[in-house]
């Protein structure tokens, strides 16, 4: 048997030791730190720094860009928003997200931020005035023929009243027309010419103390239209969803249902909210009727006394009696949309056990509180009808005084 051979192990090979890097004194020229400078331990100088060559456009390795993300619209936080755009550009379908699971990476998924719509209040305000001198036109306009023939003098009144109550009349149906198919969609244009058109259909009505009113409509209507056309206002007309019938196929019976209203009412709690506006029509009601029976005999007693046929008692009851409707709604119209006012009755109402909290939190269950936008809008129709009323009787009412003359 041979031996093993004896003797000192084999060295591996070792690297040789990096030279240390160099060091960065506080008072180095930029020609010490890149051009001419050398490695301590090493005999070769670094060569200057030069730019590197310009590529033509499109050559080169292209890099993905990541798109631009808005964090203040995003539903995720700007970790997991991260997240969601690395996989995206990784091609991925899914990722996980802490506290979300894994969810589907979409290809908007970044594009948090709302559609941009040119429409501000002057459009909407706009249209909305459009349609109120619709209502103006067509009943100044009659009041204005009205008044062309009142009067001894009927050559002094009837040329001007006459003329603008026909304008004002027959020029209410195309301009219907117009707002209603036409008013809810704006395109842009470079003059302003729904502005100019109403401008110019409110001068003739100027001519007339009938019509008056409708010229200052026109023009405020006229107003808006060009205010809106100056804040670049383009939009089309927002189609109304369709609501989905969740309903059965058959046929419910008329009775049915109104047993089914009748029964989401009362076991819904709505009952008392019902019986309240029911109590303000009755109270608007009361209210009408009782002015204008007072002030329909004050007239016709002071007409008995003079032996005269003296001023109308039926439309100065009206004038009055709607005007008294509008003092009582225009009194209460800013209080449902009071947001402290309605927080303060909530609270002291739920705030306590005492018999001032149980009394008020009684009171207040009739009072629509939770639909006080509906009731606002509710208050702003009455105001709106009684307003018209109020002056229709009183232009009537001068029209037969023009009479006494």
């Amino acid at each position: 048997m041979t031996s093993a051979i004896s003797g000192p192990p084999p060295v591996p090979n070792r690297v040789p030791p990096r030279p240390p890097p160099p060091r960065v004194k506080p008072n180095m020229s930029d020609s010490e730190l890149v051009g001419g400078s050398s490695l301590p331990g090493s005999d070769k100088s670094l060569a200057p720094l030069s730019a590197p060559p310009e590529l033509p456009d499109g050559a080169g390795p292209k890099l993905n860009k990541p798109p631009s993300v808005h964090y203040e619209n995003s539903p995720f936080t700007p970790a997991q928003v991260d997240i969601m755009e690395e996989a995206k550009m990784k091609g991925r379908n899914s990722v996980v997200l802490p506290g979300y699971g894994r969810v589907l990476v979409a290809q908007d998924a970044f594009k948090f931020t709302k559609k941009e719509e040119k429409r501000s209040k002057w459009g909407a305000m706009s249209w909305y005035l459009g349609m109120n001198c619709v209502v103006a036109a067509i009943v100044l306009g009659m009041v204005a023929m009205r008044l062309g023939s009142a009067g001894q003098r009927k050559e002094k009144w009837g040329g001007k009243d006459v003329l603008a109550g026909i304008f004002c009349f027959f020029g209410a149906f195309p301009l219907f027309y117009w707002e209603y198919f036409y008013g809810r969609s704006r395109v842009k244009r470079s003059y302003p010419l729904k502005g100019i058109v109403y401008i110019a259909a409110g001068i003739i009505p100027w001519i007339s103390f009938g019509t008056i009113t409708l010229a200052i409509f026109l023009w405020i209507c006229g107003i808006t239209n060009i205010l809106s056309w100056r804040e670049g206002e383009e939009y089309e007309e927002r189609k109304k969803r369709k609501q989905k019938d969740h309903g059965p196929d058959y046929k419910i019976d008329i009775m049915d249902q109104l047993r089914k209203q009748l029964h989401t009412i009362i076991y819904q709690g709505e009952a008392k909210m019902y019986i309240f506006v029911a109590f303000w029509f009755f109270l608007n009601f009361v209210i009408l009727v009782e002015r204008w029976d007072y002030y329909f005999k004050l007239q016709k007693d002071e007409n008995d006394a003079q032996g005269v046929k003296g001023l109308s008692p039926f439309w100065f009851g009206m004038a009055k009696g709607f005007g008294t409707l509008l003092d009582l709604n225009m009194s209460v119209i800013l209080i449902p949309v009071c947001r402290t006012f309605i927080r303060f009755l909530y609270n002291s109402s739920t705030g306590g056990h005492s018999i001032w909290s149980r009394c008020l939190s009684w009171i207040l269950s009739f009072t629509p509180l939770d639909k006080n936008l509906e009731f606002h809008k509710l208050l702003a129709a009455i105001v709106y009808v009684s307003a018209w009323a109020h002056t229709l009787a009183f232009l009537q009412f001068l029209r037969l005084s023009r009479n006494l003359r």
